[in-house]
């Protein structure tokens, strides 16, 4: 799926003349422009100004970084105007510096970093709308953040009040959307949306049924047709001020990791989402694994089935890069089960303890897989009872699902677990290098900042009692985004029916 999805994104993308602007979008870091289906004009750029432009007006001096501010030599530096023949590009030396003479007084900054390779990511920063002074030598930071095609999240997915008919046919549903994007990205509204319809796939059914469309105890699924869209509202608009929280971010370190992601993705955004510790809000590293000697191996953690770090005396911090030694070292420590349930409950407890009266939460990235929990029924009881503590602790549980190299990650359980509050939030990628700016938007949310956008929907299926009490309804929401030309993102939700 996710492949299928990714060269039907890449499809939508067309090959149109480029117009330019003091600031042009993301999809340049992929040497790529796009057209929405017109032609001559476009609505996003700006008519150029009348006058010709004022030579030799100052000196830019661009240092480029990483996240985690380091300087990032060897990246590609242009300065943007309106006129192409004032265009200049440098190559950042080995303090990631690079200089411009006679800067028109308006322009723009990319920066691209050195051509990925041996599975490392794009990257990719905007500094748009600068001006520089006759005479002034102006000096920019552009901080270079990794790159890939956006995605999206579920920050709340419940059924209305009185939403289910008197014969389980019909349901109505909200739910909280948001999407996921680059930093450097300018904040462009939302296009269509829509709810697909679903239809159970059979063959997936061996050797013991998985439901599909709709789920119960009793292995119960049932088609539903496209949703009817009763009403929309937003995108809301994050707050200026961050909200503060503290957050335990608990990384799977399980034999699994050792395929599924080759290049350790998810420790560089480990390394992303941990600089964003601050006084205000402390963050905690932990990992989870245990030894499953007979089928994945032993676990190499310190401690099973999650190590809080600093493990002789686990804290929360406020200097993030704290943690960078440790997560250094976890590329070297993978192996054994995935002991989800018993490793969030740890992790719940620990973060419980704050008493400074913040948002509280515990990020996981995973694919929703535990080993160790038993058969199915066990399974949903140790999923029941985290949902459970983590409603009587008030500790929200953010889930980031990575999937597995055969594109399996469990939807149900990851988005139901993300439910158990509602600070809570579901956020999905379709590769590991997506994760870096997942991430971002995680933290994002969890201070109030990221916008979202609120759909009721309403989903009808031929199955008279379909919509029963206790039983599971799993969709794909559609978002179109055309800040450049239009392609599709899907978010999985998960609702349960009260």
């Amino acid at each position: 799926m996710a492949n299928f999805l990714r060269s039907f994104r890449a499809a939508r993308i067309c090959a149109c003349p480029a117009w330019r602007a003091a600031s042009l979008w993301l999809l340049a870091a992929l040497a790529l422009t796009a057209c929405g289906g017109g032609s001559g004009t476009s609505d996003y750029w700006p008519d150029p100004p009348s006058a010709p432009p004022v030579r030799g007006t100052g000196k830019v001096i661009v240092t480029a970084r990483d996240v985690l501010r380091a300087p990032l030599a060897g990246a590609r530096i242009q300065l943007l105007t309106y006129w192409t023949d004032s265009d200049q590009s440098a190559y950042a030396d080995a303090n990631g510096h690079a200089e411009f003479e006679n800067v028109p007084e308006n322009f723009s900054i990319e920066v691209y970093g050195p051509l990925p390779k041996n599975g490392s990511l794009a990257l990719y920063a905007l500094v748009s709308e600068q001006t520089v002074a006759a005479g002034e030598v102006k000096q920019l930071d552009a901080i270079v953040s990794p790159y890939d095609f956006p995605a999206g999240g579920v920050a709340g997915a419940s059924v209305t009040a009185g939403g289910v008919s008197d014969d389980g046919k019909t349901m109505e549903l909200s739910l909280k959307v948001t999407k996921v994007r680059h930093p450097s990205e300018d904040n462009y509204g939302y296009g269509t949306v829509g709810v697909l319809p679903c239809t159970p796939d059979t063959s997936n059914d061996l050797p013991e049924h998985r439901s599909d469309c709709i789920s119960g105890a009793d292995e119960f699924d049932a088609p539903y047709e496209v949703a009817r869209i009763l009403s929309i509202t937003g995108p809301s608009t994050g707050s200026a001020q961050a909200t503060p929280y503290v957050a335990a971010l608990m990384l799977d370190q399980s034999a699994g990791v050792i395929v599924d992601d080759p290049a350790d993705a998810r420790l560089f955004a480990a390394k992303y989402f941990l600089t964003y510790a601050s006084a205000d809000s402390p963050k905690l590293l932990a990992a989870f694994a245990s030894d499953a000697p007979a089928t994945a191996g032993l676990s190499l953690l310190p401690q099973q089935p999650v190590s809080l770090f600093p493990t002789e005396n686990p804290q929360f911090s406020t200097y993030g890069p704290s943690y960078f030694p440790t997560i250094d070292t976890l590329g070297t420590m993978e192996g054994g089960a995935a002991p989800l349930y018993s490793a969030l409950s740890k992790a719940l407890d620990f973060t419980a303890a704050d008493s400074t009266g913040r948002v509280k939460a515990v990020v996981v990235i995973s694919n929703g897989r535990d080993d160790t929990c038993g058969s199915r029924a066990q399974c949903r009881a140790a999923r029941d009872e985290v949902i459970r503590k983590s409603q009587s602790r008030d500790v929200a549980i953010v889930t980031i699902g990575v999937p597995s190299v055969q594109g399996e990650v469990d939807f149900e359980t990851l988005g139901l677990l993300a439910q158990s509050t509602p600070r809570g939030a579901a956020f999905w990628t379709e590769s590991p290098e997506q994760l870096a700016m997942t991430v971002s938007s995680a933290h994002s949310y969890l201070a109030m900042q990221q916008d979202l956008i609120e759909l009721t929907v309403q989903i009808e299926t031929s199955v008279a009692g379909a919509f029963a009490s206790g039983r599971t309804v799993r969709g794909t929401v559609t978002l179109e985004m055309c800040p450049w030309g239009c392609y599709y993102t899907y978010i999985p939700f998960v609702v349960q029916v009260p």
